[in-house]
């Protein structure tokens, strides 16, 4: 395991005052003790932040706690606070995506998560893809009303996050973004409808850090905001950290990487090489577009085991009564069905067999995966025939980048290449 060496950081500073023998001013001072006590010789600093700096450092009688983040090799002063305040240092990690917003509230003492939370990118109310979304910011305002409802849905986000756990926003020293390129695009306020044009080249796949206060994310005004770098224009940071995370980059051996999501990207490669594409694989194992799909959030079912009889058990998210199914539940649950020849390969539910869960309606056949006694929403929560019609369009174009990078390197989906590949 990596040791654990957070991008910011907190150190306590017990400074000397000024005097007739010691006239250095007050941030020089400051810069003084950091460089005697950590290896930065230069601090970058906002001139917001530097002009109550003689105040602060005299009410605490120069005894205070900075707070600097050392990203893009800049290393930064993010927040002067008087006495001691190592203790409380937090930051935010959130994965941008086109349907699902996930956001993770982190000790960076400990590096431990304190929570994560899940949501609905708002933004889909102007287009489920990211085709739609890009059309979308060729209208007047279109990217300032895209821009301004993400940023709206984190802003709630940390509210709840700070609210529940009693910690103060301004307690949070930053956030860490990841995503597709053009949800990059529109979260940092930069045209994105290059990208839809051939030959699709977006502005930049590398993104400056800059202050939360410019973006108007509601944590420390001084934190640094910085998203993940991309690879080109369909092909994004989530991408990025998915192949640090599962070390396919450090492999001797060949992996597949497949997100899955509203716009899905495929990675196969090991340490040597490295190919990728894209396409849009739609927002069911998302959770939309399903009568009972959900977000991975409470309640959500997220695991789902089929015995041959057809009796089922099922995982919620946070063991809580089912609200509906989320993507990781979906995908146990269609392949133990076919499995269990509950469903041929057609996707058709097998009507002849015999169970309490199949049931016909005046829209056909459908599968009961929790019945109404058993959940919050008081009905019983099901997969529909046209549900799983749009799981297996979903999963046709996942396949289908799969497949098409595997006849590039001329390989195949095989018994001997999946014993050599991990598929995440």
């Amino acid at each position: 395991m990596p040791r654990h060496n957070p991008v910011i950081k907190k150190r306590y500073l017990e400074i000397p005052a000024p005097s007739l023998s010691d006239t250095l001013g007050d941030y020089q001072r400051l810069l003084r003790e950091i460089e005697r006590e950590t290896r930065y010789k230069e601090v970058e600093v906002d001139l917001s932040l530097l002009e109550g700096m003689g105040r602060i450092l005299r009410d605490s009688d120069w005894k205070v706690t900075v707070t600097f983040s050392e990203i893009d090799s800049q290393v930064r002063l993010v927040n002067l606070e008087k006495g001691n305040t190592e203790k409380a240092l937090y930051a935010l990690s959130c994965d941008i995506g086109t349907t699902t917003l996930v956001m993770n509230l982190i000790d960076l003492n400990s590096g431990k998560t304190i929570e994560s939370r899940t949501s609905n990118n708002p933004q889909r109310v102007h287009g489920a893809d990211v085709t739609s979304r890009m059309i979308y910011c060729k209208k007047e305002n279109g990217l300032r009303v895209l821009n301004e409802l993400l940023i709206g849905e984190l802003n709630l986000m940390i509210e709840q996050s700070c609210k529940l756990h009693e910690i103060r926003q301004n307690e949070i020293s930053g956030l860490i973004c990841a995503g597709n390129t053009i949800m990059a695009h529109i979260f940092l306020r930069l045209d994105p409808t290059t990208i839809r044009i051939e030959p699709y080249v977006p502005l930049t796949t590398l993104y400056p850090s800059t202050l939360a206060a410019s973006l108007g994310i509601k944590i420390n005004p001084h934190g640094v905001i910085k998203f993940l770098p991309c690879v080109s224009g369909y092909i994004g940071s989530d991408i990025t950290a998915g192949i640090l995370s599962t070390g396919l980059n450090e492999s001797d051996n060949p992996i597949l990487l497949i997100d899955i999501g509203t716009n899905g990207e495929t990675v196969l490669g090991n340490r040597d090489w490295m190919v990728a594409c894209s396409g849009s694989a739609g927002s069911a194992f998302e959770g939309c577009g399903l009568e009972f799909g959900m977000n991975a959030a409470s309640g959500a079912i997220e695991g789902v085991t089929l015995r041959e009889d057809g009796e089922l058990r099922y995982k919620t998210i946070h063991n809580e009564s089912p609200m509906g199914i989320c993507g990781s539940g979906l995908i146990d649950l269609l392949a133990q069905m076919l499995k269990r020849n509950m469903i041929d390969r057609r996707g058709r539910i097998n009507a002849g067999f015999k169970s309490p869960r199949i049931k016909e309606t005046d829209a056909g056949l459908e599968f009961i995966i929790a019945f109404s006694d058993e959940t919050q929403i008081s009905k019983d929560i099901t997969l529909t025939q046209a549900d799983i019609d749009n799981l297996i369009r979903d999963k046709a174009a996942l396949y289908a980048g799969s497949t098409i990078l595997l006849k590039s390197m001329q390989m195949e989906l095989g018994a001997a290449l999946l014993e050599r590949c991990r598929t995440y």
